[in-house]
């Protein structure tokens, strides 16, 4: 091949092969530009989308917060419709006119219920659910709400019964107990009886709304109405006090005043100032009987007339204590209640009242009985003591018996310098009518002239006396018995697994000198290891100097039963243990000269199972009044080897003093409790 013909193929096949090559070159080019334009076809169709989501953003963000606003609105409304409708059935309920306020607090739950339902569903949403202090405030909201809800059926269910009640009143012709007949009486205490799943529903409802605005806290957006709140919480604790013991006495009144059947009772009236285990000396004793509610028959009598024609008689040994106490070699009806064990205490009246009276009637030679009624059969045994009469004196207004008005603040002294002119100047008892019995059977009268709106009122003098102990009750109907001790209105000894104390006095001479003594007590627990160490301080103050009396006293202290006496500010020979009525006391006697003071002090160890860290998580103490004393002040000091975490206990004053102490302080008119919760 010429040269020059191979130049020139190589040139060709080098061209040819630029070719190929510059065509590589192109295809990847448009395939990028290509790309890029899909890419660029993206961004801008992502951008498209974008700014529509801009665009329609706040109008979600609008739907979405009308959507809230809505719920809110209506929630509000309808809160607000539940609250107006609930200020309505309660005038309409002051009014006793019960159906409409039945229905007016029907409709109030109703829109309570709807408000709840709207701020529930504000809670399930997103933003609530997301935003703690949001959903907090919503929850106060709803406890808000639930506690107007719960008042409305409070109102609604109380509202309903005060109608039963008042189709058997018929208020127009019968205002008070005085002008209601036998029947009515009856019907009233069945229509009573009957109704305790309401009445149950009454208290349930108050007692949950009472928790549900203890709930509600008012620091955040509810603060401007902080004030109401408070208001309404002082308002329902009220109700809620109200409600809890008036419940209770309904379930315990028919019974107790012979509903369905009759009722007869031994009634002791207790003269506190004349103080004794239980009450007071017994100066006057009373047969009651009751029928479906009326009082059939109402004696008083004079227990020391008893005493002394019983003693003519025949003589009844006492228990020893009293014996060594006092002297005396025959067991006075007076002194039946040396027992601070009510329900022993009564038994011992009972069987004490039956021996004198069976004594007198077969010494008399027409073998008639002494007093009006001489059935020996009870249906159980009442105490009673002054103060009883000074709360009915509130009510009733005063009272006037033979030229001489009584009032709440004057009774008592009234009373004594009265019963001193008839009787004790007089040098002689007698059987005769009492000045008591007079002033009680006015009083009664008084009462029974109430309206039935004074009712409630009544019905909470006589709860709070039962809770101080003014009123004791002994039934030997096992239901009705069993109803007063969950009421704590037995005056039985109270059985506890923890600590316990009572501290139990005695004027021995029984002297009027009570009303003189001042009592305080401070009581201290100490754990050291595996003991628990109590001490305790009894100070009297006999505040009139101006007496020639000694006031003799013999102080028991009731415990833990297996309690173990360490020292005592009287000589450890002279202090008495018994084991009894599942106790250990500690007694001792001691005498306080006018316008003195004494301080008595006792210290023992308690038995090992009141606290046991590794199988209890809390030290509790119940401390169990006297009845007819009143310890103006108490204070209780707990000293643990564990940390507390958490104190109850129903005092005026708490204070943690540390991680392992506390102090409480109260006063002593009704039993408390106190406990001290263990971390553990």
């Amino acid at each position: 091949m010429e040269p020059q013909k191979i130049e020139q193929q190589n040139s060709k096949q080098g061209s040819d092969n630029n070719i190929i090559i510059g065509s590589k070159n192109s295809n990847q080019e448009v395939k990028e530009s290509f790309k890029l334009n899909i890419d660029r076809d993206k961004l801008i169709l992502a951008l498209k989308y974008f700014g529509v989501f801009l665009l329609t953003l706040p109008i979600l963000a609008i739907m979405l917060f009308a959507s809230y606003a809505l719920d809110i609105k209506q929630s509000y409304q309808y809160g607000i419709s539940g609250k107006n409708g609930l200020e309505t059935s309660i005038s309409l309920a002051k009014k006793f006119d019960f159906s409409n306020a039945i229905h007016q607090a029907d409709l109030a739950s109703h829109n309570f219920s709807l408000a709840i339902n709207k701020v529930t569903k504000i809670q399930e949403g997103l933003i609530a659910s997301r935003i703690p202090f949001l959903d907090s405030e919503l929850q106060n909201i709803e406890n808000l709400l639930l506690t107007g809800e719960k008042v409305s059926l409070a109102i609604s269910n109380s509202s309903s019964f005060s109608l039963d009640l008042q189709a058997i009143l018929d208020t127009e012709t019968a205002t008070n107990l005085t002008n209601l007949t036998p029947n009515k009486k009856a019907d009233l205490l069945e229509k009573i009886t009957k109704s305790g799943g309401k009445l149950k529903d009454i208290e349930l409802n108050i007692n949950e709304a009472g928790n549900n605005l203890n709930n509600v806290k008012t620091n955040g957006l509810l603060w401007f109405i902080k004030d109401d709140v408070s208001a309404l919480k002082d308002k329902l604790t009220q109700g809620r006090d109200v409600i809890n013991k008036i419940v209770p006495l309904t379930k315990i009144m028919p019974t107790l005043v012979g509903y369905p059947q009759k009722a007869r009772y031994l009634v002791l009236l207790q003269n506190s100032d004349r103080l004794r285990p239980i009450g007071g000396t017994i100066g006057t004793y009373a047969i009651l009987e009751f029928d479906r509610g009326e009082i059939i028959s109402y004696e008083l009598y004079d227990t020391n007339h008893l005493d002394i024609q019983s003693k003519k008689v025949e003589k009844i040994d006492p228990p020893k204590i009293i014996k060594e106490l006092t002297g005396s070699d025959n067991w006075l009806l007076r002194d039946a209640n040396w027992s601070p064990d009510w329900p022993t205490s009564a038994k011992n009246a009972e069987q004490l009242y039956k021996t004198k009276l069976l004594n007198i009637t077969k010494n008399n030679k027409s073998d008639e009985c002494p007093i009006s009624d001489c059935s020996l059969n009870f249906d159980g045994v009442i105490g009673l003591t002054p103060e009883l009469t000074l709360d009915l004196l509130s009510i009733t207004g005063p009272v006037e018996v033979d030229n001489v008005t009584y009032t709440k603040d004057n009774f008592v002294r009234l009373y004594e310098e009265e019963l001193d002119k008839k009787y004790l100047q007089a040098g002689k008892y007698t059987n005769q009518k009492l000045l008591i019995a007079e002033i009680v059977k006015t009083v009664q009268l008084r009462l029974f002239d109430l309206p039935f709106s004074s009712w409630p009122e009544l019905g909470m003098i006589l709860a709070n006396n039962a809770d101080n102990k003014n009123i004791l009750v002994y039934s030997k109907n096992t239901d009705l018995q069993d109803l007063l001790s969950i009421q704590n209105w037995s005056g039985e000894l109270k059985k506890t697994n923890g600590d316990y104390l009572m501290i139990v006095d005695a004027n021995i001479p029984a002297q009027r000198l009570n009303e003189n003594i001042s009592e305080t007590a401070h009581y201290e627990v100490e754990q050291k290891g595996d003991k628990l160490i109590a001490k305790l301080r009894v100070k009297y103050v006999y505040v009139k100097n101006n007496d020639s009396r000694n006031y003799k006293n013999y102080i028991r202290v009731f415990t833990p039963l297996g309690s173990r006496i360490i020292s005592s500010s009287t000589n450890l020979n002279n202090i008495d243990i018994e084991n009894e009525l599942g106790k250990t006391s500690f007694g001792a006697t001691l005498e306080i000269k006018p316008g003195t003071s004494y301080e008595f002090q006792i210290s023992y160890e308690l038995p090992g199972y009141i606290i046991d860290v590794d199988n209890k998580d809390a030290y509790s103490l119940y401390v169990q009044k006297q009845p007819g004393n009143d310890i103006d002040n108490l204070e209780v000091f707990v000293s643990l080897a564990s940390n507390i975490e958490k104190t109850e206990g129903d005092a005026f004053y708490t204070r943690n003093i540390s991680d392992t102490k506390v102090d409480w302080k109260t006063d002593l008119q009704a039993d408390k409790l106190f406990k001290a919760i263990i971390t553990k």
